[in-house]
């Protein structure tokens, strides 16, 4: 009688385990339509509607179609990065879903200051998608914002010196030129650094262990060696 019994209480934790993710969703879609039609009920109130239509209807379709092409281009690279940064945590997600996350980010990033909404929407997503994983999911996203504020920084370490003659015109383009050179050479050199000597560490040894012992250092070395064995992604 007791295992009957216990299949039935299993059974019925099992069906409200259910019931409650069913409705956890049909509140996140809720809220996200309310969201997505907040903002469109903002923007369409602030605009001349009509006048939008005029320019959408005398614009030449082509340059129209190119851009989308090279917008989707983008996206897509933007994914597939994403997917190979996941990978080095263990973490395989489908393209095809990190494309519609990363779609959502661009969405959201229009209407929220610098990059905090593509961020903070697919960390939102990524961690539904990788249950148990959160920490990690997450991280995969501050690490590829970091790729990419690093990758302008050193493109700038080579185009600034061919337009310092105009730069060094006003004080405030001297210092923030000046700046954002030595921002790239850093970024330059750490990464370069890190490509050449990484290697992964065991236990607390190394630049950890100044840290102090415990959960966050093992974390942390934990994180390091799985990034040091995959430098040829990063």
């Amino acid at each position: 009688m007791k295992p009957v019994l216990l299949a039935v209480k299993n059974s019925d934790e099992q069906e409200f385990h259910k019931s409650s993710m069913n409705i956890r969703q049909t509140f996140f879609v809720l809220a996200k339509m309310v969201f997505a039609g907040g903002i469109l009920w903002w923007l369409f109130g602030r605009i001349d509607a009509g006048k939008l239509w005029e320019l959408l209807a005398a614009a030449k379709l082509w340059p129209f179609v190119w851009m989308l092409a090279v917008g989707v281009v983008i996206i897509f690279l933007a994914s597939w990065r994403w997917q190979k940064l996941l990978g080095i945590f263990d973490i395989h997600a489908p393209l095809t879903s990190l494309f519609c996350i990363a779609w959502i980010g661009q969405f959201f990033m229009m209407f929220l200051p610098g990059p905090i909404g593509d961020d903070a929407s697919r960390m939102v997503y990524i961690s539904r998608a990788a249950p148990g994983r959160a920490g990690e999911a997450c991280l995969s996203v501050m690490l590829d914002r970091a790729i990419g504020l690093s990758s302008v920084l050193v493109l700038c370490l080579f185009v600034v010196p061919l337009q310092w003659s105009v730069l060094r015109g006003a004080s405030q383009t001297f210092w923030m030129a000046g700046g954002v050179f030595l921002a790239g050479l850093a970024f330059f050199v750490a990464g370069l650094g890190f490509l050449v000597l990484a290697r992964p560490l065991p236990g607390g040894h190394g630049i950890f262990g100044l840290l102090p012992t415990g959960r966050v250092c093992a974390e942390l070395v934990r994180i390091w060696n799985l990034a040091a064995a995959s430098k040829g992604v990063v």
